[in-house]
């Protein structure tokens, strides 16, 4: 989505405060200004669990949660990235199945608390998630 597309929706949803950043989430989840400062992180058709964990917790303060949208594998990939999530300070994923309008399949939602900082160095430098997984 481009960024002219997000004010639209921010403006059509009537919503105040926002701020749209377009950066990769390695930089931000490094930076002072952003690192574990919110409430929520979310991610949808991104990357495998492990990779977006690597991506959104560090974003996510202890006590908030990092949800992500999979597919029906997402229950699966979840119990995969165990070792992932928690180095970098989640939760045990809890996993609800849900089907949506016009989907043949049913689809996840993984929700996973934040209860612990992530450890400095991570999010490692862009692309490295991707490439070596945790």
């Amino acid at each position: 989505m481009e960024v002219g597309l997000n004010f639209d929706l921010v403006e059509e949803l009537g919503l105040g405060e926002v701020e749209i950043l377009a950066e990769r989430a390695e930089t931000l989840g490094q930076n002072g200004m952003y690192r574990e400062q919110f409430d929520w992180a979310m991610g949808r058709a991104v990357a495998h669990t492990r990779v977006l964990a690597e991506y959104l917790l560090p974003l996510v303060k202890v006590g908030g949660k990092m949800l992500a949208m999979k597919g029906s594998w997402g229950e699966d990939e979840s119990a995969e990235s165990h070792t992932s999530i928690t180095t970098l300070g989640g939760s045990d994923p809890t996993v609800t199945s849900i089907q949506l309008p016009n989907r043949p399949d049913p689809h996840t939602i993984v929700t996973i608390t934040k209860q612990f900082p992530t450890p400095a160095k991570y999010p490692r430098r862009p692309g490295m998630p991707t490439k070596r997984p945790l």
